[in-house]
């Protein structure tokens, strides 16, 4: 949030460290963040046949691009939902 203005300081507000991509995997502020992102990726990749166990990790999260079976519209989808 501090690299995009929205905080003044980098610093989680759990106090536990710098709030960065792989602090929010962990930080226990973000805890009920994680399941709602995850199950919104879960529901993106899924599709009507199967449900899609994606790996979820910080590249996944923040990175989707870097998976050639993810869509052009899932890829961006993800993106999305990081920031609902």
């Amino acid at each position: 949030m501090h690299r995009s203005g929205l905080a003044d300081s980098c610093q989680c507000y759990c106090g536990l460290g710098v709030e960065d991509a792989f602090h929010f995997f962990k930080c226990p502020a973000h805890f009920a963040n994680r399941p709602r992102l995850f199950g919104k990726i879960q529901e993106i990749l899924s599709d009507d046949v199967k449900p899609y166990a994606a790996p979820m990790s910080v590249i996944s999260v923040l990175s989707p691009g870097r998976y050639d079976n993810f869509t052009l519209e899932r890829r961006e989808a993800i993106l999305n939902a990081t920031f609902e």
